[in-house]
Parts: structure tokens; sequence; C-alpha cells
């Protein structure tokens, strides 16, 4: 079972028992798809920009994709995204190959929104990672 299906089972959950959720994939590469699930599975009210912060349509590992389309990664973008959806939600599930790395750099300065299953003001963090 994937990070995608894992990530929607516990939104999925969450959502189950009366909690304000949501589920982001900072970057997609290709198609939504993952994306979509995750909006399916978290809270109402939200928009696929609002979990899927930047979208590279090359079906390619991010970096790739990012010098292929001449589109830097706009890691701003997606920290301000990743801090909506905490304001909006109890507890935001983050699902990526780098997202535990990209976390860490803009969050490593103490806040424990960089530890996997960390808590923040906002609720928990659940980070999706594969080593």
């Amino acid at each position: 079972m994937g990070k995608t299906h894992i990530g929607a089972r516990l939104l999925r959950l969450l959502r189950a028992s009366g909690t304000l959720c949501a589920g982001m994939k900072p970057i997609c590469c290709g198609d939504r798809r993952d994306a979509e699930m995750l909006l399916a599975a978290g809270g109402d009210g939200l928009t696929i920009d609002d979990v899927n912060s930047v979208w590279l349509k090359t079906p390619a590992a991010p970096i790739v994709g990012s010098l292929m389309e001449k589109a830097p990664i706009d890691v701003e973008k997606i920290l301000a995204g990743f801090q909506t959806l905490q304001r909006r939600v109890e507890h935001v599930i983050v699902e990526g190959a780098d997202s535990l790395g990209l976390l860490r750099e803009r969050f490593g300065r103490g806040d424990e929104a960089a530890s996997p299953g960390g808590r923040t003001e906002s609720g928990w963090v659940v980070l999706i990672t594969r080593p």
C-alpha cells in the first residue's frame, strides 16, 4: 500500500471521529491524482490548490520536472499553503517523498512540525515519506 493510500485512510479515520483534517501533497508531477485522493478523503471546503501547492506537468521527479519546465519550485508557496491548512483544520497529513526534508528545512528552528507526529499549536502533523 502506498503513501497516498495510507494518508487517505488516516484522513478518513480522522473525519469519521469528527476531527477537522486535511491532506497535503506539496508537489505533484504529471497528474494530480494523489492530491485529488487526499482532497476527497480530507476536510470539506478545500480546493485542489489548497492540497497541492506546486503542480509540475512533467511526470518525473520534482527536480527534473522543475528543470525541464524552467519552473523553480516555490518553497515559500508550499510553506504558506501548509500554514494555511494548519489554521483551517486540527490535523494535517503531508504526503510526499521529500515533504519531511522540505518542512524540516523551514521549520527546523525548533518547530515540532518538523518531526513526524509532531504536535503544533493547531494539532498533530503526520508526515508520510519514503526513506
